[in-house]
């Protein structure tokens, strides 16, 4: 860019440059280095900044800014690898675990990590090897549920997490987009299930017509709302 500080001053200034979603990724390099941390953290997590600038803003050494370019899609892998092996600041290692440029190995390690938060931002990751996605399928029950809310959870785990123990769970897998529609049928017509997955079942985008019309003699009335509302939508 030519001009970048006539495109920063008629953008609102140097705060309003870095949290623009429209800001170019020249311009966020130059603010990286401004002196401010009221301007270097939304660069951080700007999803337009170059990786060069978050390596840049990396080195600062603050807590806050690292864990906002632990987050940010653009952060080159070699770092998000770096850091899933440290320990300190534990914002750093979720952000870390829930980056989709975290490799596998980094994913590994953080799945093992004694902070809650930062294995159930594994279980959530779309880049979590599939091996650890089926341990975490069969762990806790928070973990059952960060799995079973992750579109990118493999169908046969899907399957197996719509008939989980716990209605909880159950609820999540009527809510994913990518529950096989086997599994969102048995859910919607188990006479057991709670009116909270007949109404998942009724608002997912990925319920047929055919299975949404038999909704509309569910015996919750949110689902047979719900139903006739998404029915009107596709029909119009």
């Amino acid at each position: 860019m030519k001009y970048p500080r006539i495109w920063i001053a008629v953008h609102g200034g140097p705060i309003g440059a870095a949290q623009s979603p429209e800001t170019p990724p020249a311009v966020l390099h130059l603010l990286a280095g401004h002196e401010s941390l009221l301007v270097r953290w939304p660069v951080a997590e700007n999803p337009n900044t170059p990786g060069a600038a978050l390596r840049k803003l990396a080195e600062s050494g603050e807590d806050n800014i690292i864990a906002s370019v632990a987050s940010n899609p653009n952060t080159p892998a070699d770092l998000l690898e770096e850091w899933s092996g440290q320990k300190g600041y534990y914002g750093i290692q979720e952000a870390v675990a829930g980056n989709p440029n975290t490799p596998a190995e980094g994913l590994r390690r953080l799945a093992e990590d004694e902070v809650a938060a930062v294995r159930l931002a594994v279980a959530a990751n779309r880049s979590t090897p599939e091996d650890v996605i089926e341990r975490f399928s069969k762990g806790n029950l928070q973990e059952r549920k960060a799995v079973a809310a992750n579109p990118w959870t493999p169908a046969e785990v899907l399957r197996r997490l719509g008939k989980d123990r716990y209605p909880g769970v159950r609820e999540v897998v009527a809510a994913n987009p990518s529950t096989p529609v086997d599994i969102l049928q048995w859910l919607a017509r188990r006479k057991t299930n709670t009116g909270h997955i007949g109404y998942n079942v009724a608002a997912n985008p990925s319920t047929p017509v055919a299975l949404l019309k038999e909704l509309l003699d569910h015996e919750f009335d949110s689902v047979r709302k719900t139903a006739a509302y998404r029915l009107q939508g596709i029909s119009e």
